[in-house]
């Protein structure tokens, strides 16, 4: 009786291990199109023999069947990793092409209105007024043309402001708040992962919990979007060498902007910490090419007042002095500027606040006092030597703006970053087709193929279907033995 009985164990672990088989390769089907699961393979081994007092006396064993030794969770960690790093990398492509777009339109203008285009009438005016120093209308050109200059330029620093307050402070705009709500994201998916891996640490003890590790590998992808993270064998995850998220979910730290900036800066724990990719290192590229581009503003703001005050004061001008239309020297800057923020025709001349105070007699047009240049007759009001030498400025090179004309000045700063756009744009695309093809790769691995599970599900069947039929052979043994 005892062969039979171990007949009848074995054809019974055959049919509920490949009733099992069966069950995870429903499973598998049932989630073919579940984003981020991954395949599970059960590994099947030899039932364990249980010595007996009948068996310890054998010197061979019939065996013990079948059985489930694990159901295997499919994981390629090096190209998970590999992946993890390039959508770190290429969301900060894009976040960089995407808000550096938006720069460069609040500063490139193609239109009557552009920078280039003000400062050629600023200085045509000035064009006009040496061949006719005496006309007062053409004085009062020179002034509109000025503020109309200086406003614009005013304009393009409060665009930039306005551009970094949104970014930094929530101001209204395509970006408002989001530095602050990426990091605010961070936090929340860390601290769902912290969860996570508190309750696989504690579940790993007894199961293996697979559908919780499919939502952890999908978390960290998403987090590697916002951050150039990196993530440890126990799953642990660390930004700039810093713990975010211990392996057992124990610990876990805040993502903090402890200075706005430009630059923000971060901390973790109260520990600086430095990120280069992923959106908020993105926004930390963009708010420095921003503070740039504010720079080089600034920097022709204050040269181009430099320079056609160094030739409208006399107190500023070597080559000697110049005069305004009533024959006074003059020793009053054309503009005054600490900045393109606030760079304007000095009050003196035009005060916007009182528009219809214009002073165009106070404007220096002339390099000297007397007609015949003896002092024996009046103010050599028809004198535009001095305005002649500030219209030339349109085709003078400027050390300060590293040899270049105002407007070509500007234009190159227009024209880097364009360039920074397009590489951004470009390694961004180029990012995409390599995720696609990590992806590819990995879920050729990872993923259900639904043509190797039919496979496996027929073969679970055949496999059934023989422990099912050894089952009835020695259950119609039995009865045979039973009516002997």
């Amino acid at each position: 009786m005892q062969p039979i009985h171990d007949s009848w164990t074995i054809a019974r672990s055959a049919i509920l291990t490949h009733q099992h088989r069966l069950a995870v390769t429903a499973n598998n089907i049932a989630n073919i199109d579940t984003p981020g699961y991954s395949r599970r393979t059960v590994r099947l081994g030899t039932a364990p023999e249980t010595p007996s007092a009948l068996t310890q006396t054998r010197t061979w064993s019939n065996g013990a069947g079948v059985q489930v030794l694990d159901i295997v969770r499919t994981s390629n960690q090096m190209k998970s990793n590999m992946l993890r790093q390039q959508l770190s990398d290429t969301s900060g492509h894009h976040t960089r092409a995407d808000a550096l777009g938006s720069l460069e339109s609040l500063m490139r203008e193609d239109d009557d209105s552009a920078l280039g285009v003000r400062l050629d009438a600023f200085w045509n005016a000035w064009s006009d007024l040496s061949n006719q120093a005496d006309n007062v209308g053409f004085r009062s050109v020179v002034i509109q043309r000025g503020n109309e200059l200086a406003s614009h330029l005013r304009s393009l620093s409060s665009r930039i402001d306005g551009f970094d307050g949104q970014i930094i402070g929530g101001s209204p705009g395509n970006y408002t708040g989001q530095l602050a709500s990426d990091v605010d994201s961070f936090n929340r998916m860390t601290t769902e992962l912290q969860d996570l891996n508190r309750q696989i640490s504690f579940a790993s003890s007894s199961f293996d919990p697979n559908a919780l590790m499919d939502r952890r590998d999908v978390l960290l992808r998403e987090i590697s979007e916002f951050a150039d993270v990196s993530v440890g064998s126990d799953f642990s995850v660390t930004l700039d060498g810093q713990a975010v998220v211990s392996g057992d979910g124990t610990v876990r730290a805040d993502l903090e902007i402890t200075d706005a900036g430009p630059p923000p800066l971060f901390a973790l724990d109260g520990t600086a910490v430095t990120l280069s990719s992923g959106h908020i290192g993105a926004w930390v590229d963009v708010l420095g090419i921003s503070t740039v581009m504010s720079d080089r503003l600034d920097l022709l703001a204050v040269d181009l007042a430099d320079a056609v005050n160094r030739i409208h004061n006399s107190d500023l001008n070597p080559a000697g002095d110049s005069y305004d239309l009533t024959g006074q020297r003059c020793d009053w800057n054309f503009f005054t500027a600490t900045s393109a923020a606030d760079i304007a025709v000095n009050t003196i001349i035009y005060d916007p606040a009182n528009p219809m105070q214009m002073n165009p007699s106070l404007i220096a047009a002339a390099g000297s006092i007397y007609d015949d240049g003896l002092g024996t007759t009046g103010p050599n009001t028809a004198d535009g030597a001095r305005a002649l030498q500030i219209a030339d400025l349109a085709d003078a090179t400027r050390s300060a703006l590293n040899a270049q004309g105002f407007g070509a000045f500007h234009v190159t700063g227009l024209t880097l970053l364009g360039s920074i756009i397009s590489t951004e744009r470009t390694l961004g695309d180029n990012g995409d087709a390599i995720i696609g093809a990590i992806e590819d790769d990995l879920q050729s691995e990872i993923g259900v193929n639904l043509d190797e599970e039919l496979m496996d599900m027929m073969a679970a069947q055949r496999a059934f279907q023989a422990g099912t039929r050894l089952l009835q052979t020695v259950d119609e043994m039995m009865q045979t033995i039973l009516k002997i």
